[in-house]
């Protein structure tokens, strides 16, 4: 019989290499929502859908919100919906702007991006 060489990591654990990636992805998330003014909570557990994950991953969940009055903004409303995206859209720019690594050269002297 030949040897597999190949190692598997168990379904449960595949985001065990990549949870400090996964944690400055969060860091980077908890900017986002701080600079669109919404509060953030940072918490690490165990979600079984993002544990299976091989690549950096966070689980975001939306409350509502209160405004500086004390108003109560429920979560469909459309400019907070906005707010909560573009906070998104913000932390993995960021994210990938610090964390992507460089671009291989080709021999063209064109960048190439490796997967």
């Amino acid at each position: 019989k030949e040897k597999s060489s190949v190692r598997a990591l168990p379904w449960n654990r595949a985001q065990e290499p990549v949870v400090a990636m996964s944690v400055r992805l969060a860091n980077e998330a908890g900017v986002a929502f701080e600079n669109v003014h919404i509060p953030v909570l940072l918490l690490q557990a165990s979600v079984p859908p993002i544990d299976n994950l091989i690549c950096p991953a966070i689980a975001v969940e939306v409350s509502p919100l209160r405004d500086e009055s004390g108003k109560t903004i429920p979560v469909t409303d459309n400019a907070y919906q906005q707010r909560v995206v573009n906070a998104v859209v913000n932390a993995v720019v960021s994210f990938r702007t610090h964390n992507a690594p460089a671009p291989a050269q080709s021999g063209t002297g064109r960048a190439r991006v490796s997967p």
